[in-house]
């Protein structure tokens, strides 16, 4: 009976080799699977990016250690992270065109409010012209009523004065009865009550009833002294913070003279408490405390007598912290230094200190790792991320014990502060441990992004195999053409050639000629012929006066010289590119007639222009027009 399988012979195609074959294999699985559960025990599982980044981590450890696969896992890891970036492109888009949409379908319903307000405006505005001319119309009326009045009234001049009748008012007063009104005491308190109010109603009509210039005068001087006010208030607010901040400052300095610690400056001191002091002020503002309020919390703080004196209190922690470094706990003193008040631990001489004790702790690691590890644990609550150089020197001894994982996990959850210098240490580590190169190299292309040192970027892009992106990102930030001239002798591989030709990063001659004097100078020139034939491969045909993509590359290069292009040419005709050559010598002496025809064509219009101007000789015996 023959069977069924296929035979080795009759296959198109090698056999790959299995991923697990022994024990070491299922050993690095379980190592993968623990790496996995670890860093997805550290992160937010609900955070799509930092997942990413873990599996991620763990794709590079499965690339690095199964060889046999890694040019194809390196592939679809490259696809993986250009669908990802296209997913997460696609959900912006999505989210901005909905929000258009939204936008766009409320603007009918609120053009015809716009219309119905307009048209209710336009029937108020008719109704108030129409109630407008009536009242002018009787102020006209009344208006005639009085001129005709004041005509008719005639007025007589006498040669004295009318005398003034004065009538008794024997009427009695209001609100007095017969026997009040007869009463000589009652009439004198009514009296003095009345003189009063008229007193009171005279002095109200000098001093609430003014002309209106004044009282405009009053109103500003009133606005004028208002404005000064606020800005006295605010001048107040800044001179109060000040003074806060100068006796945060002063009472930091006192307390370092009285303790002097060791390992630490004055100025580190004062800093510390500075910026305890702005993270105070910063909880007070969130929780909407008051400086009433934290005064008198203040006070009871400094009337509780159960707590010590903070310059003591920070005594004894240093002391403590010395004590544990004497007796090798240096597990216990990072972690005792991290968590420090006021980061009086956090320092430079506290990291150099961890360096000279040059000894394992408890977890078989140096005594500087176990600092770096804490210091970085507690970055998220002390809100401040150490400054360049504890970074890079975090970074340093991380790598010195080949703790790779543990930076990528530091810089996915953004706790270290980027600098140069620490790209280029990652990517010394990548040179010396090939093993985790991948890995590594992503690293530093997200160090120098964000730097933004675009050629450091592209070339470990480059190193990733990531040709077309790194070119991609070369174009978007406009590389240099010294920079692309750099990365064509670092990289002379057809895609790179490619690459830059098509993304217009060099002219074509500029980089047929830069491998002129190597052995790469046949690579270039293929370039050429791939170029010249991508028009036929379209299925188009190619005749004497169609222009191809070559035509155009060799019209379109402003930079190289006829020299230079002649010198191409031999080398095509040399290596059996005869086509090619003639192709490119004809697009150069088309390029140099239409060039010379436009100079000609310039030439005599200047000249026509010139003979247009020039006044023509004047026939014998006739005399020259006198203008003037």
């Amino acid at each position: 009976m023959t069977s069924s399988r296929p035979s080795s012979a009759s296959s198109n195609h090698h056999v790959l080799p299995p991923i697990i074959t022994n024990e070491k294999d299922r050993q690095f699985l379980t190592t993968v699977t623990s790496h996995i559960n670890d860093e997805m025990d550290s992160i937010d599982p609900n955070d799509g990016e930092q997942v990413f980044v873990v599996y991620k981590g763990a794709f590079d450890m499965v690339i690095n250690y199964v060889t046999s696969y890694k040019p194809l896992l390196t592939m679809i890891k490259a696809e993986y992270e250009d669908i990802v970036e296209s997913i997460q492109q696609g959900q912006r888009d999505a989210f901005y065109l909905s929000g258009k949409l939204k936008a766009m379908s409320t603007e009918p319903c609120t053009l015809r409010n716009y219309r119905r307000r307009a048209d209710e405006l336009e029937q108020k505005m008719s109704i108030i012209r129409t109630d407008n001319e009536r009242l002018r119309k009787q102020l006209s009326e009344l208006r005639a009523t009085r001129e005709s009045q004041r005509r008719k009234t005639t007025h007589t001049v006498q040669d004295s004065p009318k005398k003034v009748a004065v009538r008794t008012d024997r009427r009695r007063a209001p609100g007095l009865t017969l026997e009040q009104a007869t009463d000589l005491r009652t009439l004198k308190r009514e009296l003095d009550k009345l003189e009063k109010q008229l007193r009171e109603l005279s002095l109200t009509h000098r001093t609430r009833y003014l002309p209106k210039d004044i009282t405009d005068q009053l109103k500003e001087q009133l606005a004028t002294k208002v404005t000064l006010r606020d800005e006295l208030l605010e001048q107040t607010d800044v001179l109060k913070i000040k003074r806060k901040k100068l006796k945060a400052a002063v009472q930091a300095a006192e307390s370092y003279m009285e303790i002097q610690p060791l390992h630490q400056t004055i100025g580190d001191t004062v800093v510390t408490a500075l910026t305890a002091w702005a993270k105070k002020q910063i909880d007070k503002a969130e929780y909407g405390l008051s400086d009433d309020t934290m005064t008198l919390q203040a006070q009871n703080d400094d009337d509780d007598p159960n707590k010590e004196n903070e310059a003591e209190a920070m005594l004894e922690y240093i002391e403590k912290f010395t004590e544990l470094i004497e007796d090798g706990h240096y597990e216990e003193a990072a972690l005792h230094a991290a968590n420090s008040p006021k980061g009086i631990l956090r320092t430079h001489e506290i990291l150099h200190r961890f360096k000279e004790a040059n000894a394992k702790t408890k977890k078989d690691r140096s005594a500087v790792l176990a600092f770096a590890d804490a210091l970085m644990s507690t970055v998220d609550a002390y809100g401040v991320k150490p400054d360049e150089y504890m970074s890079l020197e975090c970074v340093k001894s991380a790598l010195a014990e080949n703790k790779l994982n543990l930076v990528s996990h530091w810089m996915a959850q953004n706790r270290l502060t980027l600098s140069e210098e620490l790209g280029n240490r990652l990517l010394e580590f990548a040179k010396e441990k090939p093993a985790g190169n991948q890995q590594c190299l992503a690293l530093v292309q997200k160090v120098y992004t964000e730097l933004n040192l675009h050629l450091a970027a592209v070339k470990c892009m480059l190193d990733q195999w990531r040709v077309r992106q790194g070119l991609e990102y070369a174009a978007r930030v406009s590389l240099s053409k010294e920079a692309c001239t750099e990365l064509l002798g670092q990289y002379p591989l057809a895609p790179v050639l490619e690459g830059m030709y098509e993304l217009g990063l060099l002219p074509i001659g500029m980089i047929v000629l830069y491998f002129e004097d190597t052995e790469q100078f046949d690579m270039g020139i293929n370039l050429l012929h791939s170029i010249r034939t991508t028009k036929l491969k379209e299925g188009q045909d190619s005749s004497p006066g169609d222009w191809n993509a070559l035509h155009q590359a060799v019209f379109a290069d402003s930079e190289t010289t006829d020299e230079e292009w002649g010198r191409i040419v031999d080398r095509c005709h040399e290596i059996g590119y005869e086509t090619v050559g003639l192709e490119i010598l004809a697009t150069v002496l088309v390029q140099n007639v239409t060039a010379k025809a436009i100079i000609m064509a310039t030439r005599q219009h200047s000249l026509r222009t010139v003979r247009g101007n020039i006044t023509p000789p004047l026939a014998t015996g006739q005399k020259p027009r006198d203008d003037n």
